[in-house]
């Protein structure tokens, strides 16, 4: 099912891309040199990820069958160890990450990111909300602050902006703020109690996810101007605020109509 949407989500971008001017024509071996290499867009980068998460989760599933709950705690703390506090030494340094051992398989986002949801889901489960609740408010404050300082004193001009820089916001110090969010919003969630019909309206929003994923960047770049005319009257926050949510709004309808054609509406 993802190869599918893979395969038609990247023929259109790549369609889309010589409609406005960016490609000269499309070949065959254009598209699959697009396909093969990078994408025809960044945010399709998604389905490669998923996609690898797919052929890897047999293996993760034997996995979490053995460990306990002091590994998941091991795992983290090499994380943070190799992916974020090893970072931070270095840029103070003025070194870059030359050594393979940075690049573990074991710290990649397709790895770290399925365990910890299963740990928080199935191994602490419901003991988070009695014991680690403010432990884990503190975690995701000062780690969202540290990250927020260091990018900000280690900001530069496009021009010297490396790909050292950008891995910085790619730090396994995000990992713990992804970890610490989603933990605080589940517990927050669980105590919220809603009506049937905001179910219904979540439920339906929900469902349409994926395809207002798919959708989002073609939808954003083609309504842009609700962006400039709003930043007249707002500030550039507020004028991007607005662009979201129209770009959100503007998906979901797409996506409902889309989902109404039987083939479409099993693939997204």
């Amino acid at each position: 099912r993802i190869v599918i949407v893979l395969l038609v989500a990247s023929l259109c971008q790549y369609a889309y891309n010589v409609w406005v001017g960016k490609v000269d024509a499309m070949t065959l071996a254009g598209y699959l040199k697009g396909i093969l290499n990078n994408g025809f867009t960044e945010s399709l980068w998604f389905l490669y990820s998923y996609l690898m998460y797919l052929l890897i989760l047999p293996f993760l599933r034997m996995l979490v069958r053995q460990m306990r709950g002091k590994h998941y705690i091991y795992l983290m703390v090499l994380c943070v160890i190799f992916k974020g506090m090893t970072n931070i030494l270095l840029q103070y340094a003025d070194l870059e990450l030359t050594l393979d051992i940075y690049e573990s398989p074991t710290f990649s986002k397709i790895f770290i990111y399925p365990l910890m949801g299963y740990y928080l889901e199935n191994v602490l489960g419901d003991a988070y909300d009695k014991k680690y609740i403010w432990g884990n408010i503190f975690l995701f404050g000062v780690t969202s602050l540290m990250v927020a300082y260091l990018s900000m004193n280690r900001s530069a001009s496009i021009e010297n902006f490396t790909k050292y820089d950008k891995g910085l916001f790619g730090s396994m110090l995000t990992a713990v703020i992804a970890v610490s969010a989603y933990a605080l919003i589940r517990h927050i969630v669980k105590n919220i109690t809603m009506s049937v019909k905001v179910q219904k309206i979540i439920q339906v929003m929900g469902a349409n996810t994926f395809g207002v994923y798919l959708l989002e960047r073609f939808v954003r770049e083609n309504i842009l101007d609700i962006y400039f005319w709003s930043e007249k009257y707002l500030t550039r926050i507020g004028a991007a605020l607005v662009l979201v949510v129209s770009t959100f709004v503007v998906c979901e309808f797409i996506t409902a109509i889309l989902k109404k054609v039987p083939f479409v509406k099993r693939v997204i």
